[in-house]
């Protein structure tokens, strides 16, 4: 590592400012690394220097060029700073007005900029502070925060306070995090905002992965995400785990899965489904549930539930099979299928297989291979299809 050096204040002997001088250089660069022509002239020329300087904090250097190489020689870092003081008694060089970029295998993968740090004797952490700001110039990431750990060796930057992270498709703020920069992940933590800006998402949650170059979005915790049509929120889900796909527009949710279809319009049908694995797509937008769901339609009191199905938010059909039962609980009909088919608007239902229907009053009951009508009127046929199946009718009567 070499320091290059454009001035030097505060006058004293020059024999206490060279020695001063020589301890700040090498506490910095990297031990039993050979010296360069550079540093080996940068000492010949300290040693016959008569007039250097020193301030009361320790030896000080304006505009200096700082660089750490590893032990095979390859540059770890580069720091450009202003002003830098080399504290004798912590054995820290304190930069001021900070320019730098972080190497990985000769190749620039962080540029950061920040109003002050510090530098440990080793080189191999930097701390900064005030109005960071850290580039990923491989992927177009934005790094921001107000206190930053930087461990070059560890490809680690640690954001302790206020941290936010964008690019063209994402942006999220956060309390802390992390970003690695061998893998492009940022992790982010604690009171998490995120926006997907062309999947009009909106996501809160206490902890987050962003894997930048996968461009995806990782959720460990329990999340709720938001999806808006210009300002008004159209849905809305909450879940334990989820990946957001920013290119392919798929939202996986695992695990206390619950999504609501928001009313914002005369035509529109408010829902409620709830299952423990779904795929959101939000071109087509489809929920689809590989496990078993339950689907409430509150206005009319019914709910539908199924051991997988399709919900087409746009055509306003919901598509359920592998064992289905509707209820109505206003009137308490019952039905049950082995597939339905449910178009939301009309609420008229096609079952198919197996189907059973019963109704509480008058109480009335009916078995076939095949019904159509509503629950909520009680207004079901249930027919032999083409198979000349016979329809079997149990009429129930009235206790007296």
């Amino acid at each position: 590592m070499y320091f290059s050096l454009a001035k030097l204040s505060s006058k004293l002997w020059a024999t206490k400012a060279a020695s001063f001088f020589l301890v700040f250089l090498l506490l910095v660069i990297t031990a039993c690394q050979p010296k360069s022509k550079t540093e080996q002239k940068l000492e010949q020329e300290i040693t016959s220097t008569k007039e250097e300087s020193l301030s009361e904090g320790g030896l000080v250097l304006d505009n200096a060029s700082l660089e750490q190489a590893d032990e095979e020689g390859d540059t770890l870092w580069k720091i450009k700073a202003e002003r830098a003081v080399y504290d004798e008694d912590n054995k820290i060089a304190k930069i001021e007005q900070i320019e730098g970029s972080l190497f990985q295998e000769g190749e620039v993968v962080l540029q950061v900029r920040a109003n002050s740090g510090e530098i440990d004797r080793e080189g191999t952490k930097i701390s900064l502070q005030n109005q960071i700001v850290a580039v990923d110039p491989r992927n177009g990431a934005v790094i921001r925060g107000e206190e930053v750990q930087w461990l070059p060796k560890e490809d680690l930057l640690i954001v302790n306070d206020r941290l936010s992270g964008s690019n063209q498709k994402f942006s999220a703020s956060a309390n802390s995090g992390r970003y690695l920069t061998k893998k492009q992940h940022l992790e982010l933590v604690g009171d998490i905002e995120a926006t997907a800006k062309e999947l009009s998402l909106k996501m809160k949650s206490d902890r987050l992965t962003w894997l930048v170059k996968d461009e995806r979005v990782v959720g460990s915790s329990p999340i709720q995400i938001d999806r808006f049509q210009e300002a008004t929120i159209t849905d809305r889900v909450v879940a334990d785990n989820s990946e957001v796909d920013l290119n392919t527009k798929i939202v996986q949710l695992r695990n206390n899965v619950e999504l609501k279809s928001i009313e914002t319009g005369e035509k529109a049908q408010p829902l409620q489904i709830a299952t423990n694995s779904a795929i959101w797509n939000l071109d087509a937008e489809t929920v689809m549930a590989d496990k078993p769901l339950r689907i409430v339609y509150p206005t009319e009191k019914i709910t539908l539930t199924a051991n997988r199905g399709l919900v087409d938010l746009k055509q306003e059909v919901a598509r359920l099979s592998d064992g289905v039962e509707g209820v109505s609980t206003d009137n308490q009909a019952n039905l049950v299928a082995s597939q339905l088919t449910w178009d939301i608007p009309t609420q008229r239902i096609q079952a198919m297989g197996n189907v059973f229907y019963r109704q509480a009053d008058p109480p009335f009951s009916v078995s076939g291979p095949r019904a159509i009508g509503k629950l909520q009127d009680q207004s079901i046929v249930v027919s032999g299809g083409n198979t000349g199946t016979r329809v079997v009718t149990e009429i129930i009567p009235e206790e007296r």
